[in-house]
């Protein structure tokens, strides 16, 4: 169970390999929405872009890490501090939809 107070990466390293690649795998698709803002402007924002790919190709590599249970506590912390950081940046909304999705991995 997530309280307000709980660390997110510390809610996440205590989830299983299975509910951590199902995170992931939101966020992953999260970000192929996001980024399709970004080619479908008059001039398209290619760092924006460029930023969103090397976010998916992260999360998407780590998901088969996750999955092969080749992965330790500090690259937990790494991958969700980049994620917080992309994703959490672009306001509240989105942290609170990563706390909703990191709630229903771990079955609330």
């Amino acid at each position: 169970m997530i309280r307000p107070d709980d660390d997110l990466e510390n809610v996440f390293i205590g989830l299983r390999s299975v509910e951590k690649a199902a995170f992931l795998a939101r966020v992953a698709h999260l970000e192929t929405i996001h980024v399709r803002s970004a080619y479908h402007q008059t001039t398209p924002d290619v760092d924006a872009m460029i930023r969103s790919n090397e976010l998916i190709h992260r999360v998407c590599g780590y998901i088969v890490k996750v999955l092969n249970s080749i992965v330790d506590v500090d690259e937990d912390r790494s991958v969700v501090a980049m994620i917080l950081e992309a994703v959490g940046s672009r306001g509240q909304h989105s942290a609170d939809e990563l706390t909703s999705w990191l709630r229903q991995a771990g079955g609330e």
